[in-house]
């Protein structure tokens, strides 16, 4: 006769075991553990927190997403319309030679009304017509007069943003979104680099130093004739804003003047 060997026993599944034991008889007795909640006041307060929080930070994701949509619709404008002049020079020819008309077929510079020949509807839809139109994708086209009686050549894109054209097709007013180019007059004077931006397309040379700027090349960042070459003289003025950021790689600096 031989007594049975005992069974070496484990703390900790015993232990266990009880524990499950004690946990089902509770269950069984319809004893249900209370669960943890939220008491009115703790609600209310983590919702302050976080409506503090949003106040502080919401501003600056907005100012950040400004930003982000401004140089990626600026980049594209510029390349887009860079792209469609080296297209219209396979037809064309070198846009140096362009036809930008500035005065009538008998040299004059305005016409019977006094209104310059480069600001008439005549003048911008011949070249628009004949330099772009079969090269630059645009959801609708519209002519709009000034209080001066200029007219200019709107270009709205697919992807609401449009551009402004005039002065015979040489200056470019472009705009984040279509709707600021309604009012003329006040978007020139108070979006002009932050909703709106200038740009200039003189191939042939322009006066003072944008001669030398924008000689023989395509549609660039305008600059005012006063413009000293340097950066910090593209400061003195909002139209020249958009050089500012062609100079970063097309992003806003961080030292940017206005608020996007």
């Amino acid at each position: 006769f031989s007594c049975p060997k005992k069974e070496k026993v484990n703390k900790e599944q015993t232990i266990s075991k009880v524990l499950s034991n004690k946990l089902k008889r509770k269950v069984r007795g319809n004893y249900v553990p209370r669960k943890a909640a939220f008491t009115l006041a703790e609600v209310l307060i983590t919702l302050g927190i976080i409506g503090v929080v949003a106040a502080m930070t919401l501003p600056t994701l907005i100012s950040n997403y400004n930003k982000s949509v401004a140089q990626t619709k600026l980049k594209k404008f510029y390349t887009t319309m860079n792209q469609a002049i080296l297209l219209s020079e396979n037809k064309n020819g070198d846009k140096k030679y362009w036809n930008f008309i500035t005065a009538d077929e008998n040299g004059n510079s305005t016409n019977e009304d006094g209104i310059p020949i480069a600001y008439t509807k005549e003048s911008l839809e011949n070249f628009y017509n004949k330099y772009f139109k079969d090269y630059v994708k645009v959801s609708k086209t519209k002519f709009r007069t000034n209080s001066a009686g200029k007219v200019s050549l709107d270009l709205y894109f697919a992807d609401g943003s449009a551009v402004s054209v005039s002065y015979a097709g040489a200056d470019y007013f472009y705009c984040l979104n279509g709707k600021y180019l309604e009012d003329a007059i006040k978007t020139t004077e108070t979006l002009t680099g932050q909703k709106c931006f200038m740009f200039g397309f003189y191939p042939k040379g322009a006066g003072g130093v944008r001669g030398k700027y924008f000689k023989d090349r395509g549609i660039e960042p305008y600059i005012e004739v006063d413009w000293d070459g340097s950066r910090d003289g593209l400061f003195l003025k909002r139209t020249n804003y958009t050089k500012l950021i062609q100079l970063n790689g097309w992003e806003i600096p961080k030292d940017y003047p206005l608020k996007l």
